[in-house]
């Protein structure tokens, strides 16, 4: 992904090319958790921390926004 705003890349692994597919239809972080959950195996307060790291970087970047 490239923010154009702040003329920065960010690379997207495995969890965040996930991520970045839930947030194509207005989704709630609970419900990503959830399904990452599953998913990948993982604690739930884990993906939620990496979760929300994640979301923090993006919205700063001004790559996605809040709805």
């Amino acid at each position: 992904m490239l923010s154009i705003a702040k003329g920065e890349y960010f690379g997207l692994g495995g969890a965040g090319s996930r991520i970045w597919e839930e947030l194509a239809v207005p989704v709630t972080v609970d419900e990503i958790c959830e399904r990452l959950v599953v998913e990948f195996d993982v604690a739930v307060d884990i993906c939620r921390a990496d979760l929300t790291a994640f979301l923090d970087e993006v919205l700063e970047a001004d790559i996605v926004r809040r709805c």
